[in-house]
């Protein structure tokens, strides 16, 4: 914003009262920390301008302080991204004596602020996913269970792909279609077997008809009831007697419609 020239004229006004100043600031339109060098006459603004700001304490401390508030260091300011944080429960449940480190808000706000020094701007830490540098750190036994044993999808017996589901303070869980899991007298589980998964079983319509961690019971207990009803809901669709002898179809290129829990 220019007010008046910035030149003899605006210091004949009043020579005794001018002042410049720089300092840092968030610019949360561009998402990044600016420079901003300003002219004043007392408390108006003669004249200001901005540029990127050069790396700094400072900047690195606006950054840091943007992306804990943002989002881009957890869902809410200093909070660990709560599916890493259920990931972690799930790996300590499963392996305790893999001794998976604590990752409380104080060591997850240290993390962004590392990750913040020598940059200006949210795409430059988004460059370098913050995670990624945590898991660069761990020990390497820990770092592998935490990539292979809590995976983001896991494949069903008939070649569906599906997204795993961590949330704090909950199995993990899987939505598909009842019929996917035809043939399978166990439900699928992660963590080298130790931690079944929570299986969403969905009708035609893609709601859940039922929703179990042992599959085998379902078949015995439940499916019979439930299957009276699919069949006469859904005449179109194939509703076997015995679901976990049954051949499942074959996947589709749709998948179920994630729903909101």
């Amino acid at each position: 914003m220019r007010v008046l020239d910035r030149g003899s004229s605006a210091r004949d006004i009043a020579p005794g009262e001018l002042t410049e100043r720089d300092e840092l600031q968030w610019n949360a339109d561009r998402q990044r920390v600016e420079r901003v060098s300003r002219l004043l006459c007392g408390a108006i603004t003669l004249e200001e301008s901005r540029q990127p700001a050069l790396p700094s304490a400072e900047a690195t401390r606006l950054l840091s302080d943007a992306a804990l508030a943002s989002g881009q260091g957890g869902p809410q300011r200093g909070e660990v991204p709560a599916a890493l944080h259920a990931k972690l429960e799930v790996l300590r449940q499963a392996f305790p004596e893999a001794g998976i480190p604590a990752l409380g808000a104080e060591e997850w706000q240290a993390m962004v602020k590392a990750a913040c020094e020598g940059i200006t701007s949210l795409a430059e830490l988004q460059a370098s996913p913050i995670e990624n540098r945590w898991l660069a750190s761990l020990p390497a036994g820990v770092a592998r269970l935490l990539r292979e044993e809590v995976p983001e999808k896991i494949r069903l017996a008939n070649g569906r792909l599906v997204p795993l589901h961590y949330e704090v303070g909950k199995p993990p869980w899987i939505e598909s279609r009842l019929q996917d899991f035809f043939g399978a007298p166990a439900g699928p589980s992660i963590c080298r077997g130790r931690v079944p998964l929570t299986l969403h079983l969905l009708a035609p319509n893609h709601r859940a008809v039922q929703v179990t961690s042992d599959l085998a019971n379902f078949w015995r207990q439940h499916y019979p009831s439930i299957r009276r009803e699919l069949c006469r809901r859904y005449p179109r669709h194939p509703w076997p007697e015995d679901g976990a002898t049954a051949t499942p179809p074959a996947p589709t290129g749709r998948g179920p419609r994630q729903q909101r829990r």
